[in-house]
């Protein structure tokens, strides 16, 4: 088992598990720092959920990246793993619903808004797509200033 040893990583440790033609694989280990409320804990389940993924493992994926959420939901890393998981499954509701989570924490964040207007358009509400294009290229993103789907801000 391999552990960061800063302190903003505590907890987030790493078993080597079988090789394969592409060497050994890494899974995120629990450890007793990681369990708990903390950024750290969030960083080690969105690790592990990112594994599981990796691995076919979708139902584990999910589980463990809406833990990671639960755990530090103010990191945008661990909603856009689960919006690339959920979006496979069509599931655009829950990630709509995820993304205005995470924009009831972070209302100035571009991305953000970038991506719920994705699932939003998939859902074809192209005027809620249209406004969160818009708010996301009021903030900087300029690809949502362009966006391809021709619902331009």
């Amino acid at each position: 088992m391999w552990c960061l040893a800063s302190p903003l990583a505590a907890g987030l440790c790493v078993v080597i598990l079988g090789g394969g033609p592409q060497g050994p694989q890494k899974a995120p280990a629990q450890t007793p720092a990681a369990v708990g409320g903390s950024p750290a804990a969030g960083a080690t389940h969105h690790a592990r959920g990112l594994e599981y993924a990796k691995q076919g493992e979708e139902d584990k994926a999910l589980q463990e990246l809406k833990r990671a959420i639960e755990l530090d939901p103010n990191r945008f890393e661990p909603y856009k793993a689960l919006d690339d998981l959920l979006s496979k499954k069509g599931d655009w509701d829950t990630i709509i619903a995820y993304w205005t989570r995470f924009l009831a924490l972070q209302p100035n964040n571009a991305q953000a808004y970038r991506e719920r207007g994705g699932a939003v358009s998939h859902k074809k509400n192209y005027p809620g797509a249209f406004q969160d294009y818009k708010k996301a290229c009021s903030l900087g993103d300029q690809y949502s200033c362009q966006d391809p789907t021709g619902v331009t801000p």
